[in-house]
């Protein structure tokens, strides 16, 4: 999930995943070069219909990860863009140009949909998933125990 909220001076997203919320400024200028923060130093503009926001100078280690599994060095340099499609339909794509990993730049892209469900913090769904698992472990234990469940 992906909560995205807009003011005269910012963009903030949210995702349940990692809990970070990501406020980026709406502007054209990025802090200066010695700003360091793991995500980044990230801008907004908008392109007609499209949201855009360039994010450059990651900074965790040497290397730090974009989403759950793409690598980037302190060169990178992220473009992203959201497109409202419909209603219902959200499409975001970004492009990752980073020298110092890829010897050239590529493109991924997917939709987010619209739902009503609420968005909760990541590790609330480990307990939900694994909780009759635990309930049967403990039924079968109560058995081997000679009780009833």
């Amino acid at each position: 999930p992906l909560e995205v909220i807009q003011t005269r001076d910012v963009v903030v997203l949210h995702q349940d995943y990692g809990g970070e919320a990501r406020i980026i400024p709406l502007t054209d200028k990025h802090k200066a070069i010695n700003f360091r923060h793991p995500l980044g130093d990230s801008i907004a503009r908008w392109d007609g219909d499209t949201l855009v926001i360039e994010t450059i100078n990651p900074h965790f280690a040497d290397r730090v990860r974009f989403g759950p599994v793409i690598v980037l060095s302190p060169r990178s340099k992220v473009i992203e863009k959201f497109t409202r499609l419909s209603e219902k339909e959200l499409l975001y794509e970004y492009t990752i140009e980073d020298p110092a990993l890829y010897t050239a730049p590529w493109l991924a892209e997917y939709s987010f949909y619209r739902t009503n469900d609420r968005m909760y913090e990541f590790a609330c769904h480990e307990g939900n998933y694994s909780l009759p698992n635990i309930m049967k472990g403990q039924r079968v234990a109560e058995e081997r125990a000679g009780g009833k469940p």
